[in-house]
């Protein structure tokens, strides 16, 4: 009779016991359920923002990779710019503030209106081009090196004025051409630098002070951009041959 009491008095805590051992275990399942749903979001943002970076960083090179996606940009720019009623204008360079060296990578993209946009078309489409028979990775290199040295340059010793427009790249593209030929000794180069120096030794009167409005700075030291690219750029080796049975 007192055995019975006893059995019964004990197996109840053990039964509390289970049950706040399950509550636990939910508990914890639950949890680990939670982090893991939250893992999975900072891995997708974090993937989301890569992914976007990638892009932006597609685009920047798309932009300088060739004559066409370098234009593209440029009317992009202008188009948006005529939406804003012209204030992307406001971020060209200028010379010795801090602020106008926002315009040293913008200022190529960036035109005071359609008939500025149109003139440095053409020059890109003409001298652009045939930088790009050089290949793409030159014409991306040319472009860069050649906006570069207009923008510090004219940002460095240009007048006090808002300098804008892809001028400065495009006589950036004509140095090059003319300059290409003396390093780099093979056929090609050395016919377009001879056509380059026909078609283009006109326009070396836009590297000196003259038309009101012109940033003659920007030309000038563009063109020494360009010649300092056909001077350094390495030459690419000539693809091997192999005779058949080898």
């Amino acid at each position: 009779m007192v055995v019975a009491p006893v059995i019964a008095t004990t197996s109840r805590p053990a039964r509390a016991h289970r049950v706040e051992k399950s509550t636990e275990e939910g508990s914890a399942t639950q949890d680990s359920v939670a982090d893991l749903t939250r893992t999975r979001q900072v891995v997708s943002l974090s993937g989301v923002k890569q992914q976007g970076e990638r892009t932006g960083l597609g685009l920047a090179a798309a932009a300088v990779g060739s004559p066409i996606g370098f234009l593209a940009a440029c009317w992009g720019s202008e188009a948006l710019d005529t939406v804003l009623g012209g204030a992307l204008d406001n971020l060209g360079i200028v010379p010795r503030s801090v602020t106008g060296l926002v315009g040293v990578p913008l200022a190529p993209f960036l035109h005071g209106n359609w008939e500025h946009l149109i003139s440095n078309s053409l020059g890109v489409l003409t001298a652009g081009s045939l930088v790009a028979l050089h290949g793409p990775k030159k014409f991306r290199d040319v472009t860069i090196m050649s906006g570069l040295a207009a923008g510090l340059g004219t940002w460095a010793a240009g007048r006090t004025a808002a300098h804008l427009g892809a001028s400065g790249v495009v006589y950036g593209y004509m140095g090059f051409l003319m300059a290409r030929g003396l390093f780099d000794r093979r056929p090609l180069p050395i016919v377009l630098s001879v056509l380059s120096t026909a078609l283009f030794a006109g326009s070396l009167a836009g590297v000196v002070p003259g038309k009101e409005g012109v940033s003659w700075e920007s030309h000038l030291f563009g063109l020494a951009g360009g010649v300092l690219a056909a001077a350094t750029l390495p030459v690419d080796a000539p693809r091997s041959s192999h005779a058949f049975g080898r």
